[in-house]
């Protein structure tokens, strides 16, 4: 028990510190507007309006890991070995091949989490 408690929390710090470097890249859509983008693993990434994505520097086929402000539709590339971690607050939402919609706008109460094809699983911080 008490290495999974380690390994899942060395793998949550390396995210939350790739996550909050300065070399992090931010996509992000304007009001009224919406967005897309694939990322390096090929998963594809539908931007809301008013929304934004930020994608680790080290993104990668080690470390796939983004954050979301507002809302966005994820069609996550399939890869057992290397899940796909996406933190929207004080959430984790992590999945190794999926289709799902969030939307966790700053002035909503909670986030909304809608699977369209495959699992995921959730993780409050």
């Amino acid at each position: 028990g008490g290495i999974w408690w380690m390994d899942r929390n060395s793998a949550d710090v390396a995210i939350s510190s790739a996550l909050a470097s300065t070399e992090a890249r931010t996509i992000s859509s304007r009001i009224g507007q919406t967005g897309s983008t694939t990322l390096s693993d090929g998963s594809k990434v539908t931007l809301a309006a008013d929304s934004r994505l930020t994608i680790a520097p080290t993104f990668s086929s080690t470390l796939r890991a983004v954050k979301l402000e507002g809302a966005a539709s994820f069609d996550v590339a399939p890869r057992a070995k290397e899940p796909f971690a996406l933190r929207v607050r004080d959430v984790t939402i992590t999945v190794t091949g999926t289709a799902f919609d969030v939307v966790a706008y700053p002035q909503d109460a909670s986030v909304v989490l809608r699977v369209r094809s495959g699992s995921v699983m959730v993780r409050g911080a």
